[in-house]
């Protein structure tokens, strides 16, 4: 299970640092076996913001923990503290207490490593992006880019994205990030209006088995609470939880 959950994290800072990259790099570095830090690259302007720090720990103690984030980040951070599946965490909350350290969140960490995965049939077709002007119609519903042009139509693509529309109306959209033979499942999103109707499933399993056609044998995400409940209908089993951390306030790198 340790090793599922390392591959894991690695596929997850690969995804993140990835999608946060789109209009200055974001970097994964390991501190520590234990500890990888996701920030932001150099700046040419040294007085330009940066943004916050993450540290995913896995295998430490959350005092360990605290203590490389704060000696290594540039500014605000968080800590992202993963336990497998099963163990208790009532400790772990104990000492992040007495550290000073509020509990933001929690997310279940979730793979799909099933040879096949039958695509869900949906209402509504679903379309690839493949080309600038579908590219550019998404960033404007997202009020972001949601992929880089070298990814638009390229069959050895690192990032694909699926869309599905009601005429010029944007819907809901997904999105897979390869690392070698696992990927990422990113921005998973269906409008409120058209939710319950299994269009993010018809979503999810287009994109994965997608992914077993160009070679991809594992699927990786973060799940809330809700999530959590329902992914395992399309494949999906929890490795662990992730447990994100605000530091005491005042507490910031260097």
């Amino acid at each position: 299970m340790t090793d599922r959950i390392e591959a894991a994290i690695s596929t997850f800072a690969g995804g993140w640092s990835y999608t946060r990259s789109f209009t200055h790099p974001y970097i994964a570095t390991r501190l520590t076996p234990q500890v990888l830090q996701l920030h932001d690259g150099p700046r040419s302007n040294p007085n330009a913001d940066v943004r916050r720090d993450e540290f995913v720990c896995f295998g430490c103690s959350p005092s360990e923990a605290l203590e490389a984030a704060a000696s290594a980040a540039k500014g605000k951070f968080a800590v992202c503290f993963v336990l497998p599946l099963g163990a208790d965490d009532a400790e772990v909350r104990k000492e992040f207490k007495l550290l000073g350290c509020r509990l933001g969140a929690t997310e279940a960490f979730m793979e799909n490593d099933s040879p096949q995965i039958d695509a869900t049939e949906p209402i509504i077709p679903i379309v690839r992006i493949a080309d600038q002007s579908h590219a550019d119609a998404i960033g404007k519903a997202w009020r972001r880019k949601q992929i880089l042009s070298r990814d638009i139509g390229n069959e050895n693509a690192i990032h694909r994205v699926y869309t599905i529309h009601n005429g010029d109306k944007f819907i809901g959209s997904c999105g897979s990030i390869r690392f070698g033979n696992t990927s990422w499942i990113s921005s998973l999103y269906v409008d409120a209006e058209y939710r319950r109707k299994g269009l993010g499933t018809a979503l999810m399993t287009r994109v994965m088995a997608d992914d077993r056609t160009f070679g991809i044998t594992n699927n990786v995400l973060l799940a809330s609470h809700s999530g959590a409940m329902l992914y395992p209908q399309i494949g999906f089993r929890q490795l662990g939880t992730l447990y994100i951390y605000n530091p005491p306030k005042g507490l910031r790198g260097m």
